[in-house]
Order: structure tokens, then C-alpha cells, then sequence
């Protein structure tokens, strides 16, 4: 396979792959987007079946400032970018 080949390939797929990835959204009455499976979709038994086991618990985040935990999250990705896939850490960041 030639080079330019090679290239339009690569290309295609990291254009057309992604667009055919999302599904339809549907608007809801306040105008945000939401991504709901149709009700005969495959996937439709599993949703529900994980919406009848749902504990009925309200979700409280984590103690701390937010900053601090997405400054963790960030150091974790840097530390694991260079020292397990061995980027430069200027890359990596």
C-alpha cells in the first residue's frame, strides 16, 4: 500500500469512525442533548436491568477541593505517560 494510501486511510478513520460512533440525540425540554438507546435496542434489557438494581443512595462527592483531585488525576497520567510508556515528559504533559 502506497504512503498517500496509507494516509487517507488513517485519516478517514479518525473523521468518519467517530461521527458514525455517536448515536441520535434527542432534545429535552430544558434544551440539553441527551443520548438515549431506543427501547427495542440490545442494549435496552441491560439499562433496564441495571436500573433495577440501582441503589436508592444519593451520590455525595469525594471530601476535598475538586482542584486537588483533578491535579491527581493529571500527575497520575503523567507519571504513568513517562515512566510506563517511557514518553518525554514534555510530550506526555
Amino acid at each position: 500500500m502506497s504512503a498517500a494510501r496509507a494516509l487517507f486511510h488513517r485519516l478517514f478513520l479518525l473523521t468518519l469512525v467517530p461521527l458514525f460512533a455517536c448515536g441520535p440525540r434527542e432534545a429535552t425540554e430544558d434544551g440539553a442533548a441527551t443520548m438515549e438507546a431506543p427501547a427495542d435496542a440490545p442494549s435496552a434489557g441491560v439499562v433496564a436491568r441495571g436500573e433495577s438494581l440501582e441503589l436508592p443512595t444519593e451520590w455525595d462527592p469525594p471530601p476535598g477541593e475538586p482542584i486537588d483531585h483533578h491535579t491527581s488525576g493529571f500527575a497520575k497520567t503523567l507519571c504513568s505517560a513517562v515512566f510506563i510508556t517511557g514518553l518525554d515528559p514534555a510530550d506526555a504533559a
